[in-house]
């Protein structure tokens, strides 16, 4: 994916902050009003749209057949986690050195 559609992905998500976690989603027992974490990310990447690959399950391993998978368990807020990120997130601008 390019940084933009990276961004676009990562804002399609944002749209479904507080819907409630599908537990039956990943067996098969898709509700539409749910959703289970590599369905949001399948669904924000747009990866069917991209890849022409229709999923009826979507679990993180199947993820990793389209790009980059990164698997966290920790707290939002924990310095390792959180350096980890900062250093994959993709740049919206160039850095540039201070002078």
């Amino acid at each position: 994916m390019t940084a933009v559609e990276q961004t676009d992905s990562v804002e399609r998500a944002r749209t479904k902050l507080g819907l409630p976690f599908d537990y039956a989603g990943g067996i098969g027992f898709d509700d539409p009003d749910k959703w289970y974490c590599s369905e949001l990310v399948w669904w924000a990447a747009q990866t069917e749209t991209r890849s022409g690959v229709h999923e009826t399950i979507i679990t993180p391993s199947n993820l990793m057949q389209y790009g980059e998978v990164i698997y966290w368990s920790g707290k939002r807020d924990e310095p390792q986690v959180m350096e980890l990120a900062t250093e994959r997130a993709p740049r919206t601008a160039p850095r540039t050195a201070s002078r």
